[in-house]
């Protein structure tokens, strides 16, 4: 099941950078509602981010690369990791939950910040 903003008419944009605003809003809100941030840390590194990545890999052969996504949080940064496909989408199991994870990070080490920069999405392949 696709959540209601994936069905509706996209406005048009002036470039890609004038919708990726949309997307992360739409995106946060659908992982927002399909699960639960159930752990919070003092400190994400880029390394135990991308460690996730490699030994929680789902065994869907759909699956090319991660996403981080990340949005202040009253605690520090709210961080979705997700698994995405060679074409950008967000692959779910069958039961319609993205497969990845949610948590709260108090603070983000130097590194994360880094390639972060001003961005609130990064794509890891």
């Amino acid at each position: 099941m696709l959540p209601d903003w994936l069905s509706k008419e996209l406005p048009k944009q002036k470039s890609v950078d004038d919708f990726v605003p949309s997307i992360i809003f739409n995106l946060n809100k659908w992982l927002q509602d399909l699960c639960k941030v159930r752990e919070v840390v003092s400190v994400m590194t880029y390394e135990n981010a991308v460690k996730y990545f490699v030994t929680e890999r789902p065994s869907d052969p759909e699956v090319k690369k991660g996403a981080i996504l990340k949005q202040h949080h009253q605690q520090g940064y709210y961080l979705a990791q997700v698994f995405l496909d060679s074409y950008n989408n967000v692959l779910c199991q069958t039961n319609g939950k993205p497969y990845g994870r949610q948590l709260v990070a108090r603070e983000l080490d130097e590194e994360l910040r880094d390639i972060f920069g001003n961005k609130d999405l990064i794509i890891v392949e």
